[in-house]
């Protein structure tokens, strides 16, 4: 009787292993070198026997593995459509894609990235069945950079690569090698990116490096580059308003989709989504593409926004601890001018703060205005009459208040946000966004920490009714940024405050908040590690909302706590005996935001001017120099020049007289020459002749600054021949480009050049007129103008 039921228990066993396991999500600590290094992994409903491919998703600079998780929602498309997904973290701030080697910024110096994800991939199968045939990568800005690395340097590994906002380094394409294994790549791009601009960008040396200048690739180039290195068909395969793609070697394909209109941004396609609604959902394209090997047509289609709406982007770090079971906290934290999201992350160092205490941060995106490029910044002042700065722009007129607010609800329809304990703080400009919140958000965010700011004209009109919130403000007595005594202008024969000083903003706000003129004044500890200086901490009496003043006693324009984040000039001293960002933390966590207030603000709430947008008419001056641009550019393309381009900076150790190795030129000379490529492509410049004066550096040169070389490739040997080379007429409707180190040009000329500098030329075929001798930037600039027109 007992070997029938045992029989029958054995039987449900083997249908209980048999069964699908359930949607896991596991966290993975790993030690690769001497580096401790983390990922989450969420695994589909899976069956024993069923190997699933895997997704391995990159956050971008200064945010986290969580966040990736969020705006992405790839959990849901891995449960429906059967893959596994990891989020891994970077160690500290950035991928390493290749900057470090560069010179870029890496506190941490140089990361083997991929020896980390070679672990997480063995990591994963041990914790589930992993197909190791389907191993995908994407990321979004620097995550994308580091997608694009791997799939230089693994590509054996990988099944495909979908990139979202983010384009090439010249040093990822200098070092990624001649030839390899071609993989499935999708980029996904929006075309008013303003971070990875699709006419490419180029830092100067102190911006980005200390050792070279460091560029993008513009789109352009980015897709060239991978389109020789994949062995594309030149002919589109495939070719739309939106999508691009390109059959390949070994049956894959290089697709490009454009975002019109798209900013910075992982897309999606969401209910109740307020900002960015193109309709477009990069997760379910990315997902797709991964598990079909190819872009589907149908899941590409978009909806263009309207002239007066305007992409916006933010970057996003959710504390690895936080398991997305209840509600969290949320602190934005707005940056100065010029500046970005990212850049408040460093300059703050607020995710430290997030993760030791448990709370989401948001760094938001300000906006360039047309007419000020490079000035990212919040419009704190619009509706202000004296700040009507309004160039016909949608920019120019952006409602931030607005921006902010719907922000707010997206990320609560993204993750449980805790809507009465969200906060806003900021710095400098941001610092001055962060009281225009004060006044126009009083119903939609708990309490407001400023720093680095003081009141701005016209704030006190809007804040007019406005009900009182809990505020800090800090502000160090020797900034030179925003002086504590203010900055004045005259307007009609008045003087008035521009920026009020210190003593005046407060007395604002003790009005504001019903506070008595009597505070409390606490001296806190000095340290020791920042002589010279001293924190007082004057908290307000008898207030309505809180009012607490922290004044940094001979403290410059930054943020306490936090060294080498901005050029010693501008934040001067720098107090350590607090974080600024734990000290406004500890205020902030105290308010939640009330029913009353939120009543009480939406009772005086005003909407704001309508956005208008014009076609605004040039000035003449502006006018004019358009015009000459074009005239130029239109009399290059029609032929007869000759331009000489002095190489960039050669490499002295260099020795290979073959000319085969690759690096006659130094990094930065490198660079140079690719800057060449760009001027060629931008301005459609037709070359039917290159002359070199046959050196490896000048070799290296042209190999760089043409995909395709020109038929007629020659090369002079003494001045006789350089002369003769600058007399010639070009074949018709052709230019001619000269490739030197400069050195007999200034014998013959006078004209002494600078690495990457040009002169041109119009020949006679007896001899020839020098019509002006500019840089390479000259020549971008001069694209940027002339095709910005075109836009």
């Amino acid at each position: 009787m007992q070997k029938p039921l045992l029989i029958v228990l054995i039987a449900i066993l083997l249908l209980l292993f048999a069964l699908p396991t359930a949607a896991a999500d596991t966290h993975h600590s790993l030690t690769v070198g001497e580096r401790e290094r983390f990922f989450h992994l969420h695994t589909p409903p899976q069956s024993p026997d069923e190997a699933v491919p895997l997704v391995i998703a990159f956050h971008p600079v200064t945010s986290s593995a969580n966040a990736m998780r969020a705006i992405t929602g790839f959990d849901a498309a891995a449960d429906e459509m059967g893959f596994a997904v990891a989020y891994p973290q970077a160690v500290s701030y950035y991928w390493d894609d290749g900057r470090a080697a560069a010179g870029m910024l890496a506190d941490d110096g140089e990361i083997d990235e991929q020896a980390f994800v070679e672990a997480m991939i063995a990591e994963a199968q041990q914790s589930a069945n992993i197909d190791p045939e389907r191993i995908y990568l994407t990321g979004i800005a620097n995550g994308g950079n580091l997608a694009y690395t791997l799939a230089c340097q693994m590509p054996e590994q990988l099944a495909g690569v979908a990139v979202v906002s983010s384009l090439l380094w010249d040093f990822q394409a200098e070092n990624c090698g001649e030839s390899g294994v071609p993989v499935n790549l999708l980029i996904i791009h929006g075309s008013a990116d303003s971070s990875y601009q699709i006419n490419g960008r180029t830092f100067d040396v102190g911006e980005a490096s200390t050792e070279r200048v460091v560029s993008l690739y513009s789109l352009e180039r980015t897709l060239n580059f991978w389109s020789d290195r994949m062995g594309c068909e030149m002919e589109h395969a495939y070719d739309s308003v939106a999508l691009v793609t390109y059959a390949c070697d070994n049956n894959t394909s290089l697709n490009y989709f454009n975002v019109i209109g798209g900013e910075e941004a992982w897309f999606r396609n969401v209910d109740n989504q307020l900002l960015n609604t193109y309709h477009v959902d990069a997760t379910e394209i990315i997902a797709n593409f991964f598990m079909t090997g190819a872009p589907s047509v149908e899941l590409l289609s978009q909806t263009p926004m309207e002239p007066t709406e305007l992409g916006r982007s933010f970057t996003l770090y959710i504390p690895n601890s936080y398991t997305f079971d209840e509600p969290i906290p949320l602190v934005m934290v707005l940056h100065g001018r010029p500046g970005n999201g990212p850049g408040m992350a460093l300059l703050t160092d607020m995710n430290a703060i997030a993760e030791a205490n448990h709370f989401i941060a948001v760094y938001p995106d300000g906006l360039i205005p047309p007419s000020e490029p490079g000035a990212r910044g919040w419009n704190y002042v619009r509706d202000i009459a004296l700040f009507n700065y309004n160039d016909g722009s949608a920019i120019s007129q952006r409602d931030d208040v607005q921006f902010l607010v719907d922000l707010k609800h997206d990320l609560a329809e993204m993750m449980p946000i805790d809507t009465e304990r969200s906060y806003i703080t900021g710095f400098s400009n941001g610092g001055f966004m962060t009281q225009r919140m004060a006044c126009d958000a009083a119903g939609s965010f708990a309490a407001f920490a400023a720093v680095g700011s003081t009141l701005s004209w016209g704030m006190p009109a809007i804040c007019e009714d406005r009900p009182p919130v809990p505020l800090l403000m800090m502000h160090g007595t020797q900034d030179i940024s925003v002086p504590w005594t203010g900055t004045t202008t005259t307007v009609s024969g008045r003087e008035i405050y521009m920026t009020a000083p210190i003593p005046n903003t407060l007395a604002f706000w003790l009005e504001h908040n019903g506070c008595i003129d009597e505070t409390t004044r606490e001296d806190l500890p000095q340290l020791g590690q920042s002589p010279g200086t001293s924190v007082s901490v004057l908290t307000y009496a008898d207030c309505q909302e809180p009012l607490v003043f922290v004044a940094v006693e001979n403290g410059g324009h930054n943020w306490p706590g936090v060294l080498n984040r901005i050029g010693e000039r501008i934040a001067g001293s720098i107090n350590m005996d607090i974080h600024a960002g734990q000290f406004i933390w500890d205020f902030l966590k105290q308010f939640t935001l009330p029913e009353a207030r939120i009543e009480a603000a939406e009772a005086v709430a005003t909407p704001s001017a309508p956005i208008v947008v014009e076609d605004r008419e040039p000035s003449s001056e502006e006018a004019e120099q358009l015009a000459n641009a074009q005239q130029v550019v239109t009399t290059l393309q029609g032929g007869g020049f000759v331009i000489y381009f002095k190489h960039g900076d050669i490499n002295p150790d260099y020795a290979d007289e073959t000319c085969a190795a690759q690096d006659a030129l130094t990094p930065n000379g490198d660079n140079q020459a690719g800057l060449l490529y760009d001027v060629i492509q931008s301005l459609s410049l037709p070359i039917g002749q290159v002359v070199t004066d046959g050196s490896c550096a000048s070799k290296q040169t042209l190999a760089r600054a043409f995909t395709t070389l020109p038929d007629a490739v020659s090369a002079y040997t003494d001045s006789t021949d350089l002369q003769a080379a600058l007399s010639r007429v070009p074949q018709d409707g052709t230019n001619t480009l000269i490739i030197g180190d400069g050195s007999l040009l200034a014998e013959i000329t006078g004209n002494e050049l600078g690495p990457s500098d040009t002169m041109m030329v119009l020949p006679n075929s007896q001899t020839y007129a020098v019509l002006t001798v500019a840089t390479i930037y000259d020549w971008i600039v001069l694209g940027d103008l002339v095709n910005g027109a075109n836009d």
